[in-house]
């Protein structure tokens, strides 16, 4: 069986994407708020992440997918960076995480480093490694005060703050498009109120 392959080209490459994308595959806006309800439905997520010459899922990975996206959403609703590390330590425990170097251009003599799954993890350990290492990036670049969950009503998807100031409030722009219209429209029913 070959080895399932993640594309690093998520953001800026740190895995923190699928993290994220995992986190969200539980969205409240629906009425049943399951996106991962058979393994085919894991089988796409993993394809639209990036995941290739992934076999077919079975239930215990579809199992262990879910539990992964409740650590991490337990992550992002951490208040604090003693708390969001201690998870995350518990997330990764156990896991082996192997260096690779990667050498560009001959010319330049530019080397990267980066981490990964160990070679022959199972696509559950591989899972774990990228989304771990990918929080814990963002953990460090940023802090645990920019690991959120939206503030939309009706939304708690998780996601990032890489914005310059760290003031972004929303998942994307359809939650915060929805919170400008209902604030418009509250404060034009107050004003109307008011001449009343």
């Amino acid at each position: 069986m070959s080895q399932p392959i993640l594309r690093h080209d998520h953001e800026d490459g740190s895995g923190f994407g699928f993290a994220v994308g995992l986190g969200n595959t539980w969205d409240i806006w629906f009425d049943d708020p399951e996106r991962l309800k058979t393994t085919g439905a894991l089988d796409e997520f993993l394809a639209t992440q990036g995941w290739e010459s992934v076999p077919s899922t079975d239930d215990r990975e579809l199992e262990a997918a879910r539990q992964l996206r409740s650590e991490l959403r337990s992550i992002f609703a951490s208040q604090t960076a003693h708390e969001a590390a201690a998870m995350l330590a518990t997330l990764l425990n156990g896991l082996v995480v192997e260096p690779r170097l990667t050498v560009g251009d001959p010319a330049d003599g530019d080397v990267a480093i980066s981490f990964g799954p160990r070679d022959g993890a199972d696509l559950m350990e591989q899972m774990r490694v990228v989304a771990g290492l990918g929080v814990g990036g963002a953990l460090e670049r940023w802090g645990v005060d920019r690991l959120r969950m939206c503030d939309a009503d009706r939304c708690e998807d998780v996601f990032i703050d890489t914005s310059k100031n760290g003031r972004r409030r929303y998942c994307n722009v359809r939650c915060q498009n929805r919170f400008n219209v209902a604030a418009l429209r509250r404060r034009t029913a107050e004003a109307r109120s008011e001449r009343a």
